[in-house]
Parts: structure tokens; C-alpha cells; sequence
């Protein structure tokens, strides 16, 4: 049986000799040639695909890049408004560039008067948005006057003034910076810009109904926010 077996295998195997070497082969030699120009244009398509992911990142960070420049020169060309006052010629609020000194500020202002201290205020540091500057005379230097001194004292006296101002909502004008104003209804910049020069020239304000004075402010506009205003 085992020989029979044996003859059965190589009869078989002498006919597939005698038609293999036909079509079957051009078929063979076209399935090795089909594979190689797969693995061909697997390695080209791969090393397309890295170059792309290349062209990616490398787009990603240049769009950062010009991103974080575009930050950069809004932040640089951004304004500020500061309010000076005290010994200089024309007190008021003045805009200025991100990034101004004090001594720009003071120059805007017409420069110091006379009576000025000229070393009791750095006049090198920057300046900050919502920012008062107060530039003391040369008496009130001597008697330790300065804007620490000033805000001090503003504390001092709201702290006698009670509980009740603690929870009082209300906009005080002789107090209030001008981002404060301008919360106000019908009040904005240059509204707010005249009640910090009426105040700087008058004085603290006797009473709610004296903001009328202010150019541009009557009485329809003072029914708006008389309301949302005090004076202490």
C-alpha cells in the first residue's frame, strides 16, 4: 500500500512539472511582479504621508509663531487711561500707550509747576490702566503727603462712615475712578472724562444734584442715575 502510495505522488507530481512551465509561470512572475510594484508604491505612498505630517507640523508652528507676534503688537499697540494730578499745569485723565512712563504722563500734563517735588515720585515707572498719579508739592512732601498717605486716609474715613457704605452699591462721584463712572447709565468716557476735571478743578462735589454742572450732563440725564450715585 505504501509503495502504491508513493507511485500515485510522483505520477502526480510529473504532470504538474509538465504543465507548469506554460501560463502558469507568466501568471507566477506576474503575481511577483504585481508584488513588487505594491511594495513599491506602499513605500512611495509612506513616504508621502511622513512629508505631509512634516508640511503639518511645520505649518502648525508658524501659525503659533505668527499667532504670538499678532499677541505681541496688539499688547504693544493697546492704550491705557491714567488720571494725574496734583503739582502739575493742566491735571486731568489722559490716554496713553501700553507700556508709558510717568514722566510722559507728567509731560502730557504741561510738566510740573514750581512748587512741584521733583524726587517724590519715581517719574521712571510704568504707567497702568485705571492708574492715579498724584505729584505732591514741595510742602506737602515735608508734611509726608503722597498717594499712599491719600489712599490711607480715604480708608480711615470710609471706615467711620459705617456699616451702611459697606453695602452701598452706589457710584461715588467724589471718589470714583473713571471706569466707575462709566458704569453708570448714560456715562461714558468723555462724560466720565468731565467729572474727574470738574472735580480736580471744584473739589469734592456738595451734592448729587452738583454733577449737573458737569458740561454735557442735565437734568434728564441726572433723573437717569441720581439713583445709582452718592457723594459720601
Amino acid at each position: 500500500m505504501k509503495l502504491r502510495a508513493n507511485m500515485i505522488l510522483f505520477i502526480a507530481s510529473l504532470g504538474i512539472f509538465g504543465t507548469g512551465c506554460g501560463a502558469g509561470d507568466t501568471v507566477y512572475l506576474e503575481q511577483a511582479m504585481s508584488g513588487e510594484a505594491v511594495y513599491e508604491q506602499a513605500t512611495e505612498l509612506s513616504e508621502y504621508v511622513q512629508i505631509s505630517e512634516m508640511k503639518s507640523v511645520v505649518s502648525e508652528a508658524v501659525g503659533e509663531s505668527e499667532e504670538r507676534v499678532t499677541e505681541a503688537m496688539e499688547a504693544e499697540s493697546g492704550t491705557c487711561y491714567v488720571y494725574i494730578c496734583g503739582a502739575v499745569l493742566t491735571p486731568g485723565v489722559y490716554e496713553v500707550p501700553q507700556g508709558s512712563r510717568i514722566y510722559e504722563v507728567v509731560q502730557m500734563a504741561g510738566g510740573l509747576t514750581e512748587q512741584a517735588s521733583k524726587s517724590s515720585v519715581n517719574q521712571a515707572e510704568p504707567v497702568y490702566d485705571g492708574q492715579m498719579i498724584f505729584l505732591p508739592t514741595l510742602e506737602e512732601a515735608e508734611a509726608g503727603i503722597s498717594i499712599d498717605a491719600l489712599s490711607h486716609a480715604a480708608g480711615d474715613t470710609d471706615a467711620l462712615d459705617g456699616r451702611e457704605n459697606d453695602t452701598d452699591s452706589r457710584v461715588n462721584i467724589n471718589t470714583a475712578t473713571l471706569s466707575e463712572l462709566m458704569t453708570l447709565s448714560g456715562i461714558g468716557q468723555t462724560k466720565a472724562e468731565r467729572i474727574l476735571a470738574y472735580r480736580d478743578a471744584h473739589g469734592s462735589f456738595s451734592s448729587a444734584e452738583e454733577i449737573m454742572n458737569v458740561d454735557g450732563i442735565k437734568e434728564g440725564l441726572y433723573n437717569r442715575i441720581k439713583d445709582n450715585i452718592r457723594v459720601k
